[in-house]
């Protein structure tokens, strides 16, 4: 099977003090070396020696680090809540959703939890999450393309963005 070049970057907006492909590269390093399986311990414990190129990626003051956990923690709470409205019972929606301000400069964009009542209500953070969505709608299809039983799904997702700018 013919394996085609692809690029390895970091996702829009993510940040990291190593390389992506430097990333990449060790990351796959470490999964070969445990048969494949690549686990959040692994990776750190790897990390951990001074040598290693995502050692730098990681917080090692536990002071710090431990602070940044509770934030991480703060977020894991805000992304789990759900509300389950009564006309769509067995699609529950986020209580919060991400919003940032584009217009920001790239070192000033701070990441906010807004209530989706919020969002909808301002047409800027609306049209915000309706690109994103869109975004995210793309990279679901090129991820899923090759299931047929989605192909109508996907041709939706083609009409839909043939009518609107994707940024």
């Amino acid at each position: 099977m013919k394996m085609e070049s692809k690029l390895v970057k970091w996702r829009d907006g993510f940040q990291c003090a190593v390389d992506a492909s430097i990333a990449h590269a060790e990351l796959e390093r470490i999964r070969k070396k445990h048969a494949g399986d690549l686990t959040a311990r692994v990776v750190v414990d790897e990390a951990a020696k001074k040598r290693n190129p995502l050692h730098r990626a990681f917080e090692w003051n536990d002071k710090v680090a431990a602070d940044k956990l509770r934030c991480e923690q703060a977020r894991y709470i805000m992304r789990g809540l759900v509300i389950v409205r009564e006309e769509y019972p067995s699609a529950p929606t986020r209580v919060y959703e991400i919003s940032r301000d584009e217009q920001a400069p790239r070192g000033e964009q701070k990441t906010v939890y807004r209530s989706l009542e919020d969002i909808m209500a301002d047409p800027d953070a609306r049209a915000r999450l309706l690109q994103q969505t869109l975004r995210d709608l793309l990279a679901m299809r090129c991820k899923f393309s090759a299931m047929q039983e989605l192909a109508i799904v996907w041709r939706s997702v083609d009409e839909l963005v043939s009518t609107m700018a994707v940024s």
